[in-house]
């Protein structure tokens, strides 16, 4: 039986600037949230505050597949 490797999921949380665009475009928020799962981006979103992107930080790391 092959046991199957962990997935090693991690976020960072990116503070923009006033005005700042990401992709060419205004943000929702100040706060960038991006997900990586074993080092490769696969996701994130954007939050009007810190605790929201906290929040988020910690409910990804939280969730399984």
């Amino acid at each position: 039986m092959k046991l199957k490797k962990g997935v090693m999921k991690t976020a960072t949380i990116e503070i923009l600037n006033e005005g700042e665009t990401v992709f060419g475009s205004r943000t929702a928020g100040d706060y960038f949230v991006r997900e990586y799962e074993d080092g490769e981006e696969m996701g994130g979103g954007f939050f009007k505050t810190i605790t929201e992107a906290e929040a988020a930080v910690r409910e990804y790391q939280n969730e399984t597949k």
